[in-house]
């Protein structure tokens, strides 16, 4: 009787185990798709952490079709009246713009973020925003690395991971260099075995593919819960509601007619509406905010700074074969930096245009030919809102490039010659001339 009694009482508690069970391993996709809205509200939100994290977001985003990828970092956050969202809503409702990227994402945390949603990426047109400041001597710090690239993501990607694959013994290579990440012995084994070509042992390769079913699915779930608690709320965070506010709010600042060369003019008079707090074309809110308080202190601060020797080239090149292997069709823009603020801390000119030179041969030599370089617009009053961001008239110009690429039928199969002995290696990391 004593043991009918526990098994009575135990029962609910080992059904309740097998359905977590159920819900955590089973092949079956448990969750229900976004609602348009709650998609859109994510898409419009790159500061959103888990936009960036949360896999089902990711996949869910990167399904649907009228969502145009726009990959970039801080840039996307800054929103005015002439970026993108706002820009999109008044003239192309068909298109929304899904902002991945914000302060500290850089390429190789878009690797990462992309590897997982590959099948939702295959054949689509993105926009990738580059920023020369990602390309720095040491690249991306560990900090900013361990924000946006979780061991779900490591997980993952070891469990996909070919061992004679050089690309894939160059990113282990790179990986045991955050050396934070390497505290989980058996994830610093796994990295070692792939970075010297060798298999990741049976067993380890089986816990990576629980772990990565398991996180896939816990992902879905808790998304799942997520919806349903707003549902039954009826509440909706109120960082998507501000956001959204914002974007329509801007948008009805814009002409009701689209004419590109009047929306240049009134994006130079609106800045300079917004510029008067400085001699260095930059916004009153920016210069307030985030460059008067250091102001001082960067006079020639910036005089040995170099773009041209980084390991953020391999990194990017690393993101190019996701794009590769995907058959996506890239429009790459290539960010303009302040020439009065140059001047003013000492970064080169000089340098600036070499850098573009090396990132264009990097693109251009492997098949990627849409580049938008802005590097000439150093001088362009507006063009720059801060000291290396888009402005007002930047975003003018992004748009128009953007509706452009909208407009052009994707190539089919892109002919792209992948060249990762040459530009994942150190001499390309390293090499400063001669583009």
């Amino acid at each position: 009787m004593k043991k009918h009694k526990v098994l009575k009482e135990a029962l609910p508690l080992l059904i309740a185990l097998f359905f977590v069970g159920f819900l955590l391993f089973s092949p079956f996709n448990i969750g229900i798709n976004f609602s348009k809205t709650q998609l859109q509200q994510f898409a419009q939100n790159p500061g959103s952490l888990q936009n960036f994290t949360s896999f089902s977001v990711r996949q869910q985003l990167f399904s649907q079709k009228d969502f145009l990828p726009i990959l970039g970092s801080s840039e996307l956050e800054h929103l005015d009246p002439f970026h993108p969202s706002p820009f999109f809503m008044k003239y192309d409702k068909e298109t929304t713009p899904l902002l991945v990227g914000m302060p500290g994402t850089h390429p190789i945390t878009h690797y990462f973020y992309l590897l997982p949603i590959q099948n939702e990426l295959k054949n689509r047109k993105v926009v990738f925003i580059i920023s020369p400041q990602w390309f720095t001597k040491n690249g991306l710090g560990v900090a900013n690395f361990q924000n946006f690239v979780s061991t779900n993501d490591l997980d993952y990607w070891m469990s996909h991971a070919n061992s004679s694959d050089y690309a894939t013994q160059q990113m282990a290579k790179r990986l045991l260099g955050f050396k934070e990440k390497n505290e989980d012995v058996a994830l610093k084994d796994a990295l070692t075995s792939l970075s010297k070509g060798e298999n990741i042992s049976k067993r380890t390769t089986l816990n990576l593919n629980i772990q990565t079913s398991m996180w896939k699915q816990q992902d879905l779930l808790f998304s799942r819960i997520y919806q349903w608690q707003q549902s039954l709320l009826a509440t909706t965070p109120s960082s998507a509601i501000n956001m959204e506010q914002k974007i329509i709010d801007n948008s009805l600042l814009l002409p009701p007619s689209l004419n590109f060369k009047k929306l240049d003019q009134q994006a130079y008079e609106h800045a300079k509406e917004n510029s008067t707090s400085n001699p260095y074309r930059i916004s009153d809110s920016a210069w307030n905010k985030l460059i008067k308080p250091v102001y001082e202190k960067s006079a020639n601060s910036q005089k040995d700074v170099s773009y041209l020797q980084s390991p953020t080239y391999a990194d990017f090149q690393q993101l190019l074969n996701i794009f590769a292997a995907n058959n996506v069709d890239v429009q790459f823009i290539i960010q303009p930096v302040n020439n009065k603020w140059m001047s003013y801390t000492g970064l080169s000119m000089q340098m600036l245009q070499t850098f573009s030179q090396k990132i264009t041969y990097q693109l251009q030599s492997q098949g990627f030919n849409n580049i938008v370089d802005f590097t000439d617009k150093y001088n362009e009053p507006f063009f720059i809102g801060d000291t290396t961001h888009l402005g007002n008239r930047g975003w003018v110009a992004v748009n128009q490039h953007i509706m452009e690429f909208l407009k052009k039928p994707s190539p089919g199969n892109i002919d792209f010659r992948i060249n990762n002995e040459k530009f994942l290696s150190q001499e390309w990391k390293m090499k400063d001339a001669g583009f």
